[in-house]
């Protein structure tokens, strides 16, 4: 994380500005056969140590509509 600001009691996080997102990334390894598992298990660890530490400062992400 790069910064942060409020704009309308929203808080606004900046990140770096990566070549591409997660989905363009898969996107372009479907043509390859796909990514192997020990990947998926990386972005999966990623992904729930993110969602467990938003859930408990009990931030809601507008992209995100996850049930815990």
């Amino acid at each position: 994380m790069v910064n942060t600001f409020e704009i309308k009691r929203h808080i606004c996080m900046v990140f770096e500005l990566c070549d591409m997102n997660l989905r363009d990334f898969l996107k372009s390894k479907s043509n390859q056969g796909g990514i192997g598992l020990n990947l998926v298990k990386l972005f999966a660890r990623q992904l729930l140590i993110a969602f467990a530490l938003v859930h408990k400062l009990k931030i809601i992400h507008a992209d995100c509509n996850i049930i815990f």
